[in-house]
């Protein structure tokens, strides 16, 4: 039986931040996609998917953020 280390969400999710924030190309990410599956959430948070041709990436934008479009996000934009 393999020897497995058990992490928790929070332990991921910091671990994965410090990662992003040190490094030189993913520290200032945007990514561009068009819009799939946009829901807006009873809490004011919007879930989606970003995709191109080849993949997908799920999101969401915290309600902080989604207060502050100017736009109204739509599948397909």
């Amino acid at each position: 039986m393999l020897n497995r280390r058990v992490f928790s969400v929070s332990q991921v999710n910091r671990y994965v931040k410090r990662q992003l924030e040190d490094d030189a190309l993913l520290g200032g990410l945007f990514v561009e996609g068009e819009l799939s599956g946009v829901k807006l959430h009873s809490s004011g948070h919007m879930y989606f998917s970003l995709k191109d041709a080849d993949a997908s990436v799920n999101a969401v934008m915290f309600r902080s953020y989604t207060q502050s479009l100017k736009f109204s996000p739509k599948n397909g934009l």
